[in-house]
């Protein structure tokens, strides 16, 4: 009975060893998504966008009914330098120094465009304006693609479509870029300073970032005297970096350079007008004609606060991101980390770099008497517009933390439409203010007056 028993229970059991459980399937190794701007589509979407930009500024290029009494001054100066070579210097300064009412027109000491203007009528066998202008218009362009690699280098991808998107169609860089101002080419010094900055946070071991530094900052000053400032900004964040790095050596060199440099410019300033008595004098005349020259007390003066309502009609959308930024700019990077922004260490330093360039040179606009002219910040709209995708960048993280994936999407749409709309109504108001009513300068005054 017991045996029937056992061999009764036993079949069960036998027969559930033989039944083999299913194996559990293996999960399927997840995917990474690919983000929607890799570098290959960034580079080619920025390429889209310089081409963009080099089509309105050849397309605008000679539609300038008439020119301006400085664009007129810049032109007769190079062609008799020209004509006459160096020693023409001298003899103009000597007559801007002896003539009262010459003091109304740019000074001849600016010999940095002046020269690069009169090889221009060199090479292109016209000596008027328009020599001034194509000069103007390469400037510009080659400013445009120093952008869009520094927005890709340095910054991150949507930061840097955004600023060349709004360089392309930017107001007061498509009108410098058709007049035979010297703006163009501080424009394109102020950014390639800039660059040099960037560059030698990246690698504070290659030379060359620090020669072309000085090279470019000692030339800006025989441009304008504004260049000065320019230089001297991009000087003090790079002596900031090397003073935390503690390189004694880098820091004595780039003084030396520095100094060698300023040698340099102020010796090319004092051949050109003829010893240092003179020089003096015209930058007396200069400085005096700030404060007795109708035009710029009329269209360059006022309260401060005219610049900021200039930059709200020159692009209401930049403003907003631009002072947006330069609060973000001011965080530590624990704090971008705690809301979720992916910014690199390399990127929060250049982004800090552009912050202070940008917000520097407009305070001295400001400060400085009668001088709210836009041409004056043609150094510091690239790092403008670059701080503004960075604006556009940091709301979009912002907002897509916030919300599920397909929101995110939506909100990301959204933004881009409103960036897009903004760069395309700074167009409009190029088109219907400069080119279809003919306004003809950047003054404060003519900017505000460009919305009636």
């Amino acid at each position: 009975m017991s045996r029937a028993k056992t061999k009764r229970d036993s079949r069960p059991a036998a027969a559930q060893a033989k039944v083999k459980p299913e194996p559990k399937p293996k999960p399927k190794p997840e995917t990474p998504t690919q983000p929607l701007l890799t570098p290959r589509r960034t580079a080619i979407a920025l390429a889209v966008l310089f081409a963009v930009g080099v089509v309105v500024r050849l397309e605008h290029l000679n539609d300038v009914p008439v020119r301006t009494p400085d664009e007129k001054t810049y032109a007769a100066q190079a062609k008799r330098v020209l004509n006459f070579g160096w020693r023409e210097f001298p003899v103009m300064v000597k007559e801007y120094n002896q003539d009262q009412r010459m003091a109304l027109y740019p000074s001849p000491i600016r010999a940095g465009w002046v020269v690069l203007l009169a090889g221009a009528m060199n090479v292109t066998g016209v000596t008027d304006e328009r020599a001034g202008s194509w000069l103007s218009c390469f400037l510009s362009v080659t400013t445009l693609a120093l952008l869009g690699w520094m927005g890709h280098r340095f910054l991150p991808h949507w930061a840097a479509l955004y600023g060349m998107l709004f360089l392309a169609l930017s107001v007061p860089d498509l009108v410098i870029a058709r007049r035979c101002w010297q703006d163009a080419l501080m424009g394109t010094l102020g950014l390639l300073m800039v660059w040099c900055a960037c560059e030698i946070k990246r690698d504070p071991g290659k030379r060359w970032h620090y020669a072309l530094l000085v090279a470019a900052g000692s030339f800006s000053v025989l441009v304008k005297e504004l260049g000065a400032f320019v230089y001297g900004g991009c000087v003090l964040y790079v002596l900031v970096f090397l003073f935390r790095q503690r390189a004694w050596r880098t820091i004595a060199a780039l003084g030396i350079a520095g100094l060698a440099g300023a040698a340099v410019s102020v010796y090319v300033l004092t051949s050109a007008a003829g010893g240092v008595t003179p020089l003096l004098a015209a930058w007396r005349r200069l400085n005096e004609a700030v404060y007795s020259n109708p035009y710029c007390a009329l269209y360059q003066g006022g309260p401060w606060y005219l610049s900021i309502w200039g930059f709200w009609i020159l692009s209401p959308l930049n403003l907003v991101l631009w002072a947006f930024a330069a609060g973000l700019s001011l965080l530590p990077m624990d704090r971008f980390q705690s809301l979720s922004l992916p910014i690199k260490p390399l990127e929060l330093s250049c982004f800090r770099l552009f912050s202070w360039m940008s917000v520097m040179l407009t305070a001295t606009i400001l400060i400085l008497p009668n001088s709210q002219s836009f041409r004056f910040l043609a150094p510091i709209y690239g790092p403008m517009y670059l701080m503004g995708g960075m604006g556009a960048w940091a709301v979009v993280h912002l907002v897509g933390r916030k919300v599920d994936a397909v929101t995110r999407r939506v909100a990301c749409g959204v933004v881009a439409a409103v960036v897009l709309y903004g760069a395309i109504a700074q167009y409009e108001q190029f088109v219907q203010a400069y080119v279809t009513k003919g306004i003809p300068d950047l003054s404060v005054k003519f900017v505000l007056d460009s919305r009636n």
